[in-house]
């Protein structure tokens, strides 16, 4: 399974519109690729949150000391905000190696085609 195209659909559109220069699109501004850094870090952080969510289901929940559905929220919350400061800390490694891949696609057009056309049939 190739992630670039299944991470494609969390890169906003303004990312993908770049200028074209002698047939090679290049990042728009610095603006935009600090958003893909963004969207990336965010992404490694959804990753991040469905590890500790599974992680914390293979704990079994003792029954007096269990506090319910109100633990169960508070445990959510901290889970979400945990991986995303783990991810815009130094993170797991994900969203660097997703990040080069999405900036290079972009800068060599293959993100422009996503923008026109739809899904691209490339492997």
């Amino acid at each position: 399974m190739d992630i670039t195209r299944t991470t494609m659909s969390f890169v906003p559109a303004t990312l993908l519109v770049s200028n074209t220069q002698n047939g090679v699109a290049r990042p728009h501004s610095e603006e935009n690729d600090r958003e893909l850094k963004k969207v990336c870090q965010d992404f490694e952080a959804m990753f991040i949150n469905m590890i500790l969510k599974e992680m914390r289901k293979s704990v079994p929940k003792q029954g007096i000391l269990h506090g319910g559905l109100q633990e169960d929220i508070y445990i959510s919350m901290f889970d979400q905000k945990m991986a995303e400061k783990i991810a815009h800390g130094k993170g797991i490694g994900l969203w660097q190696n997703l990040y080069k891949k999405l900036a290079d696609k972009m800068l060599h057009g293959h993100a422009n085609s996503q923008l026109k056309g739809g899904a691209s049939n490339e492997q």
